[in-house]
């Protein structure tokens, strides 16, 4: 009987332990998983240069966030297809001047909040290029 008691506490002891050890691994695997999840939000976070509390409200307007990105990277794509257009034809003055109203709608758009090195960069070209200073200071017609 004694043994009959100890043989069934060396199982219950084996089967505790074994319990144990299937969720201390699954603890690694999940805090694997997490430190791999923070790496990639810190990358992000670097990368778009955004706060945790920016990118917390990102999270409640992410939908929107997302349409924005989509409008961009569509104009983006139209400017650059039709100047891709143009090259083809070997219209090089029509597809400068598609380029350049690209650059001025931003450089106009965005001359107080936007890429401060993209507009110094522009700012610099346009110094030495009139086409696009026209572009960028002349007014709209």
């Amino acid at each position: 009987m004694a043994d009959k008691k100890l043989m069934k506490l060396d199982i219950l002891l084996l089967v505790v332990v074994l319990i144990g050890v299937v969720i201390l691994a699954r603890l690694v695997i999940v805090g694997k998983n997490q430190q791999k999840l923070l790496k990639e939000y810190e990358r992000a976070r670097a990368s778009f240069h955004m706060t945790d509390a920016q990118i917390a409200s990102l999270g409640k307007s992410g939908k929107e966030f997302f349409e924005g990105l989509k409008r961009q990277d569509e104009a983006s794509a139209v400017m650059a297809f039709a100047a891709l257009v143009e090259l083809e034809r070997g219209e090089v003055e029509s597809t400068k001047k598609t380029l350049e109203t690209g650059i001025a709608i931003y450089y106009r758009g965005h001359r107080a909040d936007g890429n401060s090195n993209l507009l110094r960069n522009v700012e610099i070209f346009a110094a030495r290029n009139t086409s696009l200073s026209n572009a960028i200071y002349k007014r709209l017609e």
